[in-house]
């Protein structure tokens, strides 16, 4: 999958997903890990390190709030490859 067909899909996804009123639903790692390109075996490791998206824990399963990937994506919003996002305000 190409990073502008992942971002493409994710749009669809939330399109389809999210209604004014209505709980955003949870995904599965599988899931998360297509809507933000990346391995199913990096959200892991990150978990493990307590790094990326937070998380649900529902017994043994992991799932991800749509509004927890976006904001992981936007903690990810550089300018510059030298932006190391400390002192930035909430757009």
């Amino acid at each position: 999958m190409t990073p502008g067909s992942a971002c493409a899909a994710r749009i669809a996804w939330r399109s389809q997903m999210h209604h004014e009123g209505t709980p955003q639903p949870l995904v599965d790692e599988i899931k998360a890990a297509q809507l933000l390109d990346l391995k199913v075996k990096t959200l892991r490791r990150w978990r493990w390190a307590g790094k990326g998206p937070r998380f649900v824990k529902l017994g043994s399963a992991v799932r991800y709030r749509l509004a927890d990937l976006d904001e992981f994506i936007a903690a990810g919003r550089r300018t510059s490859t030298s932006d190391n996002g400390a002192g930035r305000k909430a757009a």
